[in-house]
């Protein structure tokens, strides 16, 4: 079946930390600012598919990751997900560890999803974004500032 296909495709790739699938993806999303359009339709959030691609990922994450699999398949609904700096921020225990324990400290609970989220939108069609720095650089921000919590 053509799902079980996508699905170990994007589990190799993720697996050996490839850029194939955002190749892919911005081939094949090309018409969409910063939704996975195409991706919704073959995977559509709450299918089996997209639960079983989410564990996947969340296991090649490791225990350390503190998105579950909710988390996860809801944000393989933008195409910034896919992107190999967003995957390599999610690959980094001591990155994510750190905007985790931060967001947590703070009280915003289970608002690093939120956070990725909106990365996540804004680096869909961006050139070279660099994950690590926009999430610390939200972090610090929000470390100094404390009122722009309330806006999320």
């Amino acid at each position: 079946e053509f799902g079980q296909v996508l699905r170990m495709y994007l589990k190799l790739d993720f697996a050996v930390g490839g850029v194939s699938v955002w190749n892919f993806m911005q081939q094949l999303e090309e018409g969409s600012a910063c939704s996975a359009a195409c991706f919704n339709k073959l995977a559509p959030e709450g299918s089996s598919l997209r639960t079983a691609i989410a564990q996947d990922m969340q296991r090649m994450l490791g225990e350390g990751c503190p998105l579950d699999v909710g988390e996860i398949g809801s944000l393989m609904s933008y195409i910034g997900f896919f992107n190999p700096s967003f995957q390599a921020f999610l690959r980094n225990p001591d990155a994510i560890g750190h905007a985790h324990t931060f967001v947590e400290n703070v009280g915003f609970g289970r608002g690093l999803a939120t956070i990725l989220e909106a990365v996540a939108k804004l680096t869909g069609r961006a050139e070279h974004p660099v994950v690590a720095e926009i999430i610390a650089e939200i972090v610090d921000h929000f470390g100094f500032n404390a009122v722009t919590w309330t806006l999320f």
